[in-house]
C-alpha cells in the first residue's frame, strides 16, 4: 500500500515543483542579466559614453561662445554644470 501512496503524492506535487523550478530559472536568468548590466566592463563603457557626450557638449558650447551665439554668463553657467557632471 505504501507504494500506491507515493505515486499519488508525487503526482499532486508535480505542478508545484514545476512552478518552483520555473521560478528558480527566472530568478537565475534575472540575476545573470543584472550581473551583465553591472559588470565592471559594462559600467566602464557607460562611463566612457557619458564622458564623451559631455566632451562633445563642451566643444559645442565653446563654439557657441566663440561664434557669439551665447554670452559669457550663459557660457559660464552651462560650462560649470558640464564640469560638475563630468567629474561626478
Amino acid at each position: 500500500m505504501s507504494l500506491r501512496k507515493k505515486p499519488c503524492n508525487l503526482l499532486t506535487k508535480i505542478p508545484s515543483l514545476h512552478h518552483l523550478l520555473k521560478k528558480s530559472y527566472m530568478s537565475s536568468r534575472k540575476k545573470t542579466q543584472l550581473l551583465q548590466c553591472y559588470s565592471p566592463g559594462s559600467l566602464l563603457n557607460k562611463l566612457q559614453e557619458c564622458m564623451n557626450k559631455t566632451d562633445e557638449e563642451s566643444k559645442m558650447l565653446h563654439e557657441q561662445l566663440l561664434g557669439k551665439e551665447i554670452d559669457v554668463v550663459t557660457f559660464t553657467k552651462k560650462y560649470k554644470q558640464l564640469g560638475i557632471n563630468y567629474h561626478k
